[in-house]
């Protein structure tokens, strides 16, 4: 696949979601950041509370 081809299937598949975030970050400016930013930070938590010889459980049970 030539990179033209390549270019053309990546718009053709990211193409309306890149518009649709690309308005909206316009629009409503970088009110998404810090709710990324949380998101974020509690999946590192719960990662590392997993990951301890205690975590599994508990992230189980609030994962379900």
């Amino acid at each position: 696949m030539n990179r033209a081809a390549l270019r053309r299937a990546a718009r053709a598949e990211w193409g309306p979601l890149l518009g649709t975030v690309r308005e909206a970050l316009v629009r409503k400016k970088l009110r998404a950041i810090p709710m990324t930013i949380a998101a974020v930070c509690l999946t590192s938590v719960l990662q590392i509370v997993q990951n301890q010889p205690w975590g599994y459980e508990p992230v189980q049970r609030i994962g379900s």
